[in-house]
Order: structure tokens, then C-alpha cells, then sequence
């Protein structure tokens, strides 16, 4: 009777041994499904985050890059107002004491992204002077072509009480042709 009990408690342990093993086997792969599945996720959720954190910078960026092309364009003369170019070159004889006539503004035709422009300015040397060089200075990429530098002597002849009196005023006169790019 002896032999039956061990028997039975012999069949029991290697039942109870073969359900441990076999529950250590199914949480063991239980286990290791779910570390890939969570070394998964971490890795898509790293790569969002890389991506959110590069669309930042890169939002960043362009701020940045609008800022700087702000200032790069002011360089430019937008062709398509050339009339507020034309209103601050009327604007800068008026400044400075001068009488600036835009003889013509247009579009070259044989070189891309330019536009060709003549002034003629009148007035007293000083003027004219400082007119030209605030030209030669305006917030635009301008390359004058050429300059020329002339002097009218006008004389008045008037008669007061008999005596004729003879007087002589100078204006200058400077005619500028130059060259300024544009954004087409």
C-alpha cells in the first residue's frame, strides 16, 4: 500500500513540476513579448519626439530665415511698386532742399532683376551734393552709371532808379542715371 501512495505523490510532484515549468515557460515568453512590444514603443515614441523637437527648430529656423530675407529684400526694389520707390526718391529731393525730377524709371530688358532709372537734381552746390551721395546711400543695392555735375550761371539785368544792375545766381544741376536690382 506503501507503494501506490509514493506512486501517487511521485506522479504529483512531476504533474506539479511540469505545471511550474510550464508557467515559467508561458510567463517567460508572456515576459519577453511584452519587453519587445515595450522596446517597440519606446522607440516610436523617441522618434516623435526627435520629430516634434526637429519641427521646432525648424519652425525656429524659419523665423529666423523670414527675418533675414525681410531685411535682404529691402535691398531690392520690388517692381511691382515701383511708384513708392519713385514717391521716396520725390520724397529725398524734397528733404533735402533740392528739386528732383525722375526723368524715368523702367525695367531693363537686357539684364534680369534691374531697374534702370535717370533724376535730374537742381539746386546749390551743397544740396546737390548731399542729394547725390544720400542716392548713392539709399536702403537699396544701386549702382549709379553715371553722373553728371553741371553749373547754369543765369545774370538778371534790372534797372532801379536809373541804374541798371546786373546779378548772377548759379544753380547746379546734377543729371544721375543709375541702376538698382529688383525682386521679379
Amino acid at each position: 500500500m506503501h507503494k501506490p501512495r509514493t506512486t501517487l505523490v511521485f506522479y504529483m510532484s512531476i504533474l506539479t513540476m511540469l505545471l511550474a515549468v510550464g508557467s515559467f515557460v508561458f510567463f517567460f515568453k508572456v515576459i519577453k513579448n511584452k519587453n519587445h512590444h515595450t522596446s517597440a514603443v519606446l522607440t516610436t515614441l523617441q522618434s516623435k519626439i526627435n520629430k516634434k523637437e526637429n519641427i521646432e527648430t525648424l519652425e525656429k529656423k524659419i523665423v529666423e530665415v523670414e527675418a533675414t530675407r525681410k531685411v535682404i529684400n529691402s535691398y531690392f526694389v520690388d517692381s511691382n511698386h515701383i511708384d513708392s520707390f519713385i514717391n521716396y526718391l520725390e520724397n529725398l529731393g524734397t528733404n533735402t532742399k533740392t528739386e528732383l525730377v525722375v526723368k524715368s524709371v523702367e525695367i531693363s530688358s537686357s539684364e534680369a532683376n534691374t531697374v534702370l532709372g535717370q533724376v535730374s537734381i537742381k539746386g546749390g552746390f551743397a544740396d546737390v551734393i548731399r542729394t547725390t551721395t544720400l542716392l548713392e546711400n539709399i536702403p537699396y543695392q544701386i549702382h549709379i552709371t553715371s553722373l553728371y555735375l553741371n553749373k547754369d550761371i543765369q545774370t538778371v539785368t534790372t534797372e532801379v532808379k536809373g541804374k541798371t544792375v546786373v546779378t548772377t545766381s548759379s544753380v547746379w544741376q546734377a543729371d544721375v542715371t543709375f541702376k538698382i536690382l529688383s525682386s521679379l
